[in-house]
């Protein structure tokens, strides 16, 4: 979303010639660019490069001249955007396990709250992040006056 999102901006400045052939996009490391699926994130990565535009990392040092014909750049990026995506996946696909495994403990009752859960009629506490129009209490959610004014 380029109303939102930087990135997407600066590629579309990018495409109309605002950014200036030669510049530089630093990114951390090149999983900080995207974590899309290898295919997605190597046509990034190749995208930025075909608009003129230098990619550097700083972890590690490296730039990725848009001018480059050394083939080893490509093949490093390549690598470097495959281990984002799967990590990403992999870290995806942990958490959501271990929030199924939460759920299915909750809903049989196997589970005592931990010192920092609390059982809400009967029911166990999730998580502490609740909507912003309550607030935890005792281990219990506490609507917000004000702000259930604002939802309603």
């Amino acid at each position: 979303n380029p109303d939102t999102n930087a990135l997407a901006r600066f590629l579309n400045m990018s495409e109309q010639g605002q950014i200036p052939r030669g510049s530089f996009l630093v990114v951390e490391n090149l999983d900080r660019l995207t974590r899309e699926h290898l295919r997605a994130a190597v046509s990034l990565f190749l995208n930025i490069q075909q608009q003129g535009i230098n990619i550097v990392t700083t972890d590690p040092e490296h730039v990725y001249r848009h001018d480059s014909d050394d083939m080893t750049d490509v093949i490093i990026a390549v690598v470097h955007l495959s281990r984002g995506h799967s990590e990403s996946a992999r870290k995806s696909d942990m958490v959501g396990k271990a929030w199924k495994e939460k759920r299915e403990a909750a809903k049989k009752g196997d589970v005592q709250p931990s010192r920092k859960e609390g059982r809400v009629g009967g029911m166990k506490l999730l998580t502490h992040r609740l909507p912003l129009w309550l607030t935890e209490k005792c281990g219990k959610p506490v609507a917000i006056p004000e702000r259930v004014l604002t939802v309603k």
